[in-house]
């Protein structure tokens, strides 16, 4: 169960979240999240059914800016069926994770979304200053993936997932445990 203190911030970042008019189809999405406290993952992680695990440890680490990016984030790989479309994909759950978090980052951090967490600076890719965002987040152009171009659904960044090992990658806000 989370503390009064962890269910105020999670308030606060589905509050953020919903505050973008740009996604309004997200909005119930955002109240459909059910957050519980998982002391065994590192980060946070959906199930798919809306249920998100939560590392209060983790959780209790971001501003309200990446809280409210990761709820994004994880409501994304609800909403674009990830669990299911691993299934038809035939990969690990490692690989397809990182695919599937470089497409919902891709997504938000380039505003195709039109993902604005704050107005003064809105999100952009490629120019915007992004270093607000949790440490370890998988992007296109980035680390790793350098060479992975922005805009790609999950399916077309398994191209650039390879030898993805099965251990979970280090907080990168995906929905691994």
């Amino acid at each position: 169960m989370m503390t009064g203190a962890e269910r105020a911030k999670w308030s606060r970042a589905i509050h953020r979240a919903m505050k973008d008019d740009a996604l309004p189809a997200l909005r119930a999405a955002y109240a459909m999240l059910t957050p519980f406290v998982d002391p065994g993952c590192r980060t946070m992680y959906t199930d798919g059914r809306f249920r998100v695990g939560v590392c209060p440890q983790f959780f209790e680490g971001l501003t309200d800016r990446q809280a409210a990016f990761v709820v994004m984030h994880e409501t994304m790989h609800n909403t674009q069926r990830h669990h299911e479309r691993r299934d038809a994909a035939g990969v690990s759950q490692m690989r397809w994770n990182i695919a599937a978090d470089l497409e919902i980052n891709s997504m938000l951090a380039s505003g195709v979304a039109r993902v604005r967490l704050d107005v003064e600076s809105p999100l952009s890719f490629g120019g915007g200053d992004l270093s607000w965002l949790p440490k370890g987040i998988l992007l296109p152009h980035s680390g790793a993936f350098e060479r992975c171009p922005p805009g790609l659904t999950a399916e077309g960044y398994l191209g650039y997932v390879r030898g993805a090992s099965e251990q979970p990658a280090d907080a990168s806000g995906s929905s691994e445990r």
